[in-house]
């Protein structure tokens, strides 16, 4: 008999090979994606480049330029949510494994008979 559990842990799942499936659809787009603007498309879309976006732009620098690990931009871009979901998976596990331990001494973080888990 399945649990509400394994079922909600079946259709989470199924929503993240959704949204990996999806993930190409960008390509059939000629607009950046949200949050991946370079200075020169503020350049050409406002006129000139804020001086905050300006000032800031060097402080963080993409692991691969343009999603591009291999020669295909389809298989880079696949390869790079592959990597997000890996990431974002390690993070929830680190933070229920640390919420489990009970190492958050605040009340909201520690297991009672409502949670979830």
């Amino acid at each position: 008999m399945k649990t509400p559990r394994n079922v909600s842990k079946k259709r989470l799942l199924q929503l993240l090979a959704l949204f990996l499936a999806l993930t190409p659809l960008g390509l059939l787009t000629s607009n950046p994606a949200w949050g991946e603007w370079g200075l020169d498309y503020f350049k050409e879309k406002l006129g000139f480049v804020p001086k905050g976006i300006k000032s800031s732009s060097e402080l963080v620098n993409a692991p691969f330029k343009d999603y591009r690990v291999f020669n295909s931009n389809l298989l880079s871009q696949v390869f790079s949510a592959l990597i997000a979901i890996a990431l974002i998976w390690a993070f929830f596990k680190l933070f229920l494994m640390f919420r489990r331990k009970k190492i958050f001494s605040n009340k909201n973080f520690t297991k009672n008979e409502n949670s979830i888990n």
